[in-house]
């Protein structure tokens, strides 16, 4: 068979292969000239071989669906992932906000405790010199 030959029938079959159910085969092809030693003993002995190889496509299809796959697969959790963390940014974003009104009603407290201590304070002075003027009256009367 000649060279032409042979790659003639691999690219048939190759194409019969793609239009069918595409399986995981390798074809392989090679031819042999022998060539006759009729001549010396003392000639070497040559030889020629033509090598095809062929592998159908549907590994590497399969690899690159699973590629694809994989991929997805990924996407998915990606998104999945996102959304979680959407979801706990805006839940962050809302204490946050309480924290900072809490905050606010803290300060306001704060204050307003200050206010009411240092009001108290001034009522216990207010009432130790009426109870020093009301003692000084009553000492004053009964003297009198």
């Amino acid at each position: 068979m000649s060279n032409s030959q042979d790659q003639k029938k691999l690219e048939e079959k190759s194409e019969a292969t793609s239009k069918s159910k595409r399986v995981n085969k390798a074809y392989i092809a090679w031819e042999d000239n022998e060539f006759s030693t009729s001549s010396d003993s003392s000639e070497s002995h040559e030889e020629e071989t033509n090598l095809c190889l062929m592998v159908d496509t549907k590994s590497s299809a399969n690899g690159v669906s699973n590629l694809e796959s994989i991929d997805e697969s990924y996407e998915s959790r990606f998104y999945q992932l996102l959304d979680v963390y959407n979801e706990l940014h805006e839940e962050a974003r809302k204490l946050q906000y309480s924290n900072n009104r809490h905050k606010g009603e803290n300060r306001w407290l704060e204050n307003r405790l200050k206010q009411l201590e240092t009001k108290n304070q001034e009522l216990k002075i207010e009432l130790e010199n009426m109870e020093k003027h009301k003692s000084c009256n009553y000492k004053n009367s009964v003297i009198n």
